[in-house]
């Protein structure tokens, strides 16, 4: 995944690497759920990074004519399409979380 990372799939090893340490402590089955869904949120979002740095290069290297306008309507969709899932799946645990937190708080 990360070989398309702008500074180069060294650097992006590095800081998974350190990411995957930091939490290895974890116990807590709702901290680890938690961290499970950050990964997923930061997955999604490089993913749409990359499907709008394939985007742009397409735009930038054909022309807008109409026969390559429905090419670029696809991956512009597909683009917001994977934003707006990582974002709802973000509100939905934001709201189970808040579902289960303690009504006396």
């Amino acid at each position: 995944m990360g070989r398309d990372y702008p500074q180069g799939y060294d650097h992006f090893k590095t800081r998974l690497h350190a990411a995957f340490v930091k939490k290895r402590d974890l116990t807590d089955p709702l901290q680890i759920q938690q961290a499970i869904q950050q990964g997923n949120y930061i997955v999604k979002e490089l993913e749409a990074l990359y499907f709008l740095s394939k985007y742009r290069e397409l735009k930038r290297r054909y022309d807008t004519s109409p026969d390559n306008a429905f090419m670029y309507v696809y991956l512009f969709l597909r683009l917001i399409q994977s934003r707006a899932l990582c974002r709802m799946e973000v509100m939905e645990s934001k709201l189970a979380k808040l579902s289960t937190a303690d009504p006396q708080r």
